[in-house]
């Protein structure tokens, strides 16, 4: 392993002279701020850790990672090997035009939705609010992941770290926990592979605008995948597959979600519209991310729902053989 240069943060995601090369098998711990900089003291990163100077701009990404030998049409599988935060105190933010709860609604609130930065105390599994707005205890298990995951794609100017493409982005979907993989397009010589936006925890849509967003580190191991030309991302679960789709709504991001997982069946050999047939009956539509600008959304199926003839479509992702 090549060692890493400084800085190795940014704010976007990009085709730029990588801060780490890697070889297709190997595995690599990271260290990552949370989505505003802060460490495990809860205090900002040097601004020389990162690319453009300052750990204030949000979102930022460790990267990019190159992986020797991976080349335009290939893709990168991201497996998750262990997802750890490194502090007791997650944040999530509350303010007005934030998240998904309208003012409207708040018939007792007449100032409206106040600014207030929900503190919790992770530990153990369990994620305890220690600063509630009310009386009532607040306690939710915990199931870190990663909130945002790309490879550079071909899109110019450089994509922020708090967008998404087809080669993924600021997905904050909660499915990618431990011991779940992640297939991206490749679209330039290795791949660029950027991480980071950890999670304590998260429901589907980061529905109030963020996350139980923490520090930690991430293990993963990537393994190269040759000549896979995918258009969107995949995953795989302990209990299932999903396509990821991504659009400017939630209608076009479940289109191009249903569409890939309609060809990964089809991939085993089945009739293209017998095996979206299959899909329609059998998925689940898993938001990812849901902002403003752009929807995540998964088109999941439970492994025990396929029947046994397309339970070998993941063989084409398979690692390039050694």
């Amino acid at each position: 392993m090549i060692p890493e240069v400084k800085p190795v943060y940014c704010h976007d995601i990009a085709n730029r002279p990588p801060v780490r090369r890697i070889h297709p098998g190997e595995t690599l711990t990271v260290e990552l701020p949370d989505s505003d900089g802060l460490g495990p003291d809860l205090q900002s990163l040097p601004d020389s850790l990162f690319e453009q100077g300052s750990s204030k701009l949000g979102n930022p990404v460790y990267g990019p990672i190159a992986i020797e030998g991976a080349l335009p049409g290939d893709a990168l599988r991201v497996h998750f090997l262990r997802i750890a935060p490194n502090r007791r105190i997650a944040r999530t933010l509350l303010a007005p035009d934030h998240g998904f709860l309208p003012d409207a609604l708040l018939p007792d609130t007449p100032a409206g939705k106040p600014a207030h930065m929900y503190l919790w105390d992770v530990h153990k599994g369990k994620a305890r609010l220690t600063n509630p707005l009310g009386d009532k205890p607040v306690v939710i298990p915990t199931a870190p992941f990663l909130g945002c995951i790309a490879t550079a794609s071909l899109d110019h100017p450089p994509i922020s770290s708090l967008l998404v493409s087809d080669h993924g982005g600021n997905i904050d979907h909660p499915d990618l926990t431990e011991d779940s993989a992640l297939w991206l397009p490749v679209s330039h010589p290795g791949g660029m592979l950027y991480l980071g936006d950890m999670h304590a925890a998260q429901g589907h849509g980061e529905l109030a605008g963020g996350g139980l967003e923490i520090s930690g580190s991430a293990t993963i191991q990537v393994e190269l995948c040759k000549a896979q030309n995918l258009k969107v991302p995949r995953y795989q679960t302990p209990s299932g597959r999903a396509s990821l789709g991504v659009g400017t709504n939630f209608e076009t991001a479940t289109r191009s979600a249903v569409a890939d997982m309609t060809v990964w069946i089809s991939e085993a050999g089945w009739n293209l519209y017998d095996a979206n047939m299959l899909v329609n009956q059998i998925c689940e539509i898993r938001p990812g991310g849901l902002a403003k600008e752009y929807a995540v959304v998964s088109c999941f199926i439970a492994d025990r729902q396929l029947p046994t003839s397309s339970r070998g479509t993941t063989d084409r992702s398979d690692p390039e053989e050694k």
